[in-house]
């Protein structure tokens, strides 16, 4: 029997999103805890840079229990809420050109719900307790201790437990500062 090689295991093609996405069979794109799962036992694959199935929506809501009123929110929905890839053409230029993809009103409406519904996380990024290294980063992290879980809030617990579900997590998640 041949042994697999971590391209066919991961399904791993290279180019611009737009024209490998349609290459792929739908049932094999990996959500993030699938590939970390993964990594833990393929050590090989650990540093290969992957896009997972995954999809992150940042979106200014109000907020009746904000002294500001407006609040930033996560929005991370799993396949089929992905909007990026349903509309990869569209997406993919809108990332390379202006660095932000926005999708249709009723794809987000279509987020929303789904976090409603719990299909999808929808997180309060001030409640993430981001750091940033410069004041001037478009980026933000927060630390995690993989072997205690509960020294983090419930936001970046929930976050953490999206992207490594059962897995070992990372020491630390970056993610877009609101």
């Amino acid at each position: 029997m041949p042994q697999a090689t971590l391209e066919s295991v991961l399904s791993l093609k290279q180019g611009p999103l737009a024209e490998i996405l349609p290459l792929f069979e739908p049932a094999s794109l990996k959500h993030a805890h699938e590939v970390h799962a993964f990594r833990e036992t393929h050590p090989e694959a650990r540093n290969i840079y992957t896009r997972t199935a995954d999809f992150s929506m940042y979106r200014v809501e109000h907020d009746e229990s904000s002294q500001q009123g407006n609040e930033a929110f996560l929005y991370f929905a799993r396949l089929p809420h992905n909007l990026i890839f349903r509309n990869v053409v569209e997406a993919a230029k809108q990332l390379r050109k202006p660095g932000n993809y926005v999708p249709p009103k009723e794809g987000i409406d279509e987020v929303v719900e789904a976090a409603k519904q719990r299909q999808a996380l929808r997180i309060r990024i001030k409640d993430l307790n981001l750091q940033k290294d410069n004041p001037n980063d478009d980026y933000g992290h927060f630390d995690v201790d993989p072997d205690n879980l509960d020294s983090l809030n419930p936001a970046q617990k929930s976050f953490v437990q999206a992207i490594y579900g059962s897995s070992r997590p990372g020491n630390r998640v970056y993610l877009l500062d609101s």
